[in-house]
Parts: structure tokens; C-alpha cells; sequence
């Protein structure tokens, strides 16, 4: 049987999680319109994926050069990030590389393959 994680251009770990409630959706992008809103339906491509044990993984395939990578803890399955009022995000938050402060595009880039391990960070409910 064929390892299809070594096949992957792309690796995501996403460890930190608080609970193992919802979903974790990962993006993956190439340009950085919608990065700063974590919009996922203008990133490259995105997956939802289980919680186990406080950590979600995923794999990307078909993928080259440099790509930042987006994780947030989707705590009430609704498929988007949930913001306060002033748009500080309400569910745990994550970037390759795992920059502080807001979201930046060039800070989170990474060349291809690689494997990415993204710890995230809860601001606030």
C-alpha cells in the first residue's frame, strides 16, 4: 500500500486546539487576497477536517513553489472564521510559520515540499 502522505507536496499539523468540537478548516494560498480575513473562498484550496485528540492533519498534493497555509478551529461547523464586532477573531487561529500579530501573506510563505506545523491561538470569545 502506498504512503499517500509522502506523496503530498504538502503537509499541514495543526496542534493547540482546545477542543476536539467542530472542525478545523485549512487553507492553503497562493496570492494574499483574503488572507487578512482568513477568507477561505479565496484561497487556492481548502480542506475541513476532524479533531483528534487536540490536533487536525492534512495533506495537499499538486502544489509547487511558495504557498502560505491559514488553520482555524471552526468550533460551531458554520464553514467561516467567527470575529467580535471589531473582527478579533472568536475561535483559535493559526499561520505557517506561525507569525504573531494580524495575518501577513509574505510572513507566512513557505517553499514547497514541506510540512507545515501550525500552533493555534485563541484571542477571545
Amino acid at each position: 500500500m502506498i504512503n499517500l502522505a509522502l506523496l503530498a507536496a504538502l503537509e499541514v499539523i495543526v496542534s493547540g486546539l482546545q477542543s476536539d468540537k467542530g472542525k478545523v478548516i485549512i487553507s492553503v494560498w497562493r496570492d494574499s487576497p483574503g488572507f487578512s480575513r482568513l477568507d477561505t473562498a479565496k484561497a487556492s484550496v481548502s480542506q475541513t477536517v476532524s479533531i483528534q485528540h487536540g490536533e487536525a492533519r492534512a495533506s495537499f498534493g499538486n502544489l509547487s513553489g511558495q504557498v502560505a497555509v491559514s488553520a482555524f478551529h471552526d468550533e460551531n461547523a458554520d464553514g467561516k472564521l467567527a470575529t467580535n464586532f471589531i473582527g478579533i477573531p472568536r475561535e483559535g487561529v493559526g499561520l505557517s510559520n506561525n507569525p504573531g500579530g494580524m495575518p501577513n501573506f509574505k510572513a507566512s510563505l513557505m517553499s514547497l515540499p514541506a510540512t507545515a506545523t501550525i500552533k493555534l491561538r485563541y484571542f477571545g470569545k
